[in-house]
């Protein structure tokens, strides 16, 4: 007979160092939730594929033992609303952090690096940018002047936002590919990396 007090939960963890990123659980007791699961692609255009999870004995109704399947979309921790900024339109990018609560309050960096996405290690994080010069001032606490946001707090929602401007100066890099990264971190007692959001591309265009 089926023991009634298990739900049922998928485990995700980081291919870099095997730490466990999220769990996610079913929603009810008993109903198999997780027994299946396969990769099936990036359906919400985030650069992460989603998972799909069967709950086999979940009923539909009056029909009992049904199953459902449940997709699950990873959070990258990073959200843009373009994957360009232009030099000549004066629209901005505007930049959304969003981590999962346990990062509320925390101290978070938007970092920024032409070098392609790395890895590089960073406060004992593995973060997904090239090392770079661009990456090297930017970890002294310097940003481009166009980057506003780039150092903080996140809210009590584990959130933060930024503005990457547009400028007529940035022609000079027209066709240039940066990619972002927003982390998190302690500084006391000592600099340790906590989490990092996916690389976000930014192509510069006219």
């Amino acid at each position: 007979m089926p023991n009634s007090n298990i739900v049922g939960k998928i485990q995700v963890y980081s291919g870099v160092n095997g730490e466990l990123l999220d769990v996610v659980e079913g929603p009810n007791f008993n109903e198999g939730f997780g027994q299946n699961i396969a990769t099936i692609g990036d359906l919400s255009g985030n650069g992460l594929d989603a998972v799909a999870a069967g709950a086999r004995r979940e009923a539909n109704g009056n029909l009992v033992d049904a199953g459902a399947v449940y997709i699950y979309n990873p959070n990258p921790f990073i959200f843009a609303d373009a994957t360009e900024l232009s030099a000549s339109s004066g629209v901005p990018v505007q930049v959304l952090m969003s981590f999962p609560e346990s990062e509320a309050n925390t101290k978070y960096a938007l970092l920024l690096s032409g070098a392609g996405t790395g890895p590089t290690t960073i406060a004992g994080l593995e973060v997904p940018l090239g090392q770079s010069l661009l990456l090297s001032q930017m970890l002294t606490g310097w940003a481009p002047f166009n980057l506003h946001g780039a150092f903080g707090t996140l809210d009590a929602n584990a959130q933060a936002t930024a503005t990457l401007d547009s400028d007529p100066t940035l022609a000079g890099l027209v066709g240039t590919t940066f990619n972002m990264a927003a982390v998190t971190y302690d500084s006391i007692p000592t600099l340790a990396g906590r989490r990092t959001s996916i690389a976000w591309p930014i192509r510069i265009t006219l």
